[in-house]
């Protein structure tokens, strides 16, 4: 499964989640991604600079993240890929043969509506294969 997380409570949830699952006997193969939001490329030197921002804003979101989930029992791939959110988790569960999606119905986007986050939608919408919303 691909675990999309940032730093909202309903991430933490989310990895809760999963975690649960983890402890009650479930076979699992986790995927952790954070899609850190695109700074325009004028901001960087060089494309190394860019690589370097991005690491760290991902690598700060994802440290806790491996230790809950090693806790349960579980062991993940990190995934750190800036861009559009919701295209970036899709084609990274793609690209690893996820056969579901986990993530928080409400990410730390100024922009959503009232009763589900604008990531969250449009996951459901552009994903081919199942998307578990953890309130």
């Amino acid at each position: 499964m691909l675990l999309a997380v940032d730093r909202s409570n309903s991430a933490l949830r989310a990895i809760e989640y999963v975690c649960d699952l983890a402890r009650s006997g479930a076979q699992l193969e986790v995927e952790v991604l954070n899609v850190p939001r695109p700074v325009p490329a004028l901001c960087f030197e060089n494309q190394t600079m860019a690589d370097r921002y991005y690491r760290e804003q991902g690598e700060a979101v994802v440290g806790d993240i491996n230790e809950a989930l090693r806790d349960a029992g579980l062991y993940s791939n990190v995934h750190i890929e800036p861009g559009d959110a919701a295209a970036t988790i899709v084609n990274v569960a793609e690209r690893r043969n996820c056969t579901r999606i986990v993530m928080g119905t409400r990410g730390l986007g100024s922009i959503g509506n009232l009763v589900l986050g604008s990531v969250a939608y449009k996951v459901l919408q552009l994903a081919p294969i199942p998307v578990t919303l953890v309130r």
